[in-house]
């Protein structure tokens, strides 16, 4: 069942990079000019939106670095401390046995702000490289389509009102 579902998943996203791969719209004469523009303001948006996106997160990196190594230590402190506190509950009272189960406790929670720690920090990665895959993208885009404005452009433009002066008498 779970074959089916990842099959269908790739399906329908490989149909969907093959539309949008085939919807690139080719621009020849001055009179998609207009269409040209708007989707060159749209791509710009788009990539001046990714480029603040990608900024903000690149910024909050370190952060996340630094509260996932803290994490990392903390974790392993309270791995020692509940170690420590379980040698001493095996020859101890009933009283150093909870002892030890609380710093088990605080060990397991530890771990476990330890590992959500790291899943943020990978999942910001994550962000940050589709973030400048987009970018990348975009500024391909605008190249593409600073190449059909410069191709429209260096087109002679004739103006429909031609008048031949030798047919006049």
């Amino acid at each position: 069942m779970k074959k089916l579902h990842l099959s269908i998943v790739i399906v329908a996203l490989w149909s969907a990079s093959l539309t949008s791969c085939s919807q690139k719209a080719v621009y020849k004469t001055a009179a998609d000019s207009t269409n040209l523009n708007k989707e060159y303001q749209s791509v710009s948006k788009t990539l001046a939106a990714d480029k603040q996106k990608l900024a903000s997160k690149e910024s909050i990196v370190a952060a996340y670095e630094a509260k996932a190594q803290s994490a990392d230590a903390k974790s392993q402190k309270e791995l020692q401390e509940s170690s420590d506190q379980a040698a001493k509950a095996t020859s101890g009272s009933v009283k150093q046995a909870r002892r030890a189960e609380t710093k088990a406790d605080k060990a397991q929670s530890a771990a476990v702000g330890a590992r959500s720690a790291n899943k943020r920090l990978n999942n910001l990665r994550r962000n940050i490289a589709s973030l400048k895959e987009n970018v990348q993208k975009s500024e391909q885009r605008l190249q593409e389509l600073d190449g059909s404005k410069n191709r429209i452009m260096a087109m002679p433009q004739n103006s429909g009102t031609t008048l031949k002066t030798d047919s006049i008498k």
